[in-house]
């Protein structure tokens, strides 16, 4: 029961970010840039915006990591027998990916948020440098990649 519920709360936490990302870059950027004509033609009030979402976004995040480690580490616990055993199976391979690539997703994520303090708001809005967008469809292939990897270690 406990582990029932520990991969529902990490599948929520996993959805709530990567949804939320996937969000952000997509659908919330494009529109906000592309509001030049409309209420929202300023462009402070644009980076003003923008910056208040990103804010409140990555407090969130920063909570759903935590989650995702906490429940990730009760998740990993049925193939605990198999790693201490040193039983190399396909499920534990990709196990090791997702672990690795989701090492990999909070790393991008650390590196965005001290980038983030650093860049201006209305460049990033207008202009987004070239590594910021980078940075951003790494994460999103990432998260594929582990999203891909949990379905396969439960299907």
């Amino acid at each position: 029961m406990i582990s029932t519920i520990a991969l529902w709360i990490h599948l929520l936490a996993a959805v709530i970010w990567v949804g939320g990302m996937l969000f952000l870059v997509t659908v919330l950027r494009p529109v906000i840039i592309g509001s030049k004509g409309s209420a929202c033609s300023n462009l402070q009030e644009r980076a003003e915006l923008l910056k208040n979402i990103h804010s409140r976004f990555r407090i969130i995040v920063g909570i759903m990591i935590g989650i995702l480690i906490i429940t990730g580490a009760i998740n990993i616990s049925r193939y605990l027998p198999a790693l201490s055993a040193g039983i190399t199976t396909p499920a534990i391979i990709v196990l090791w990916i997702k672990l690795f690539l989701a090492i990999g997703l909070f790393a991008i994520y650390t590196v965005n948020v001290i980038s983030s303090k650093k860049a201006q708001a209305a460049h990033c809005i207008d202009n987004p440098t070239p590594q910021k967008m980078k940075f951003q469809l790494a994460a999103i292939i990432t998260a594929v990649g582990i999203l891909f990897c949990s379905a396969w270690l439960r299907g």
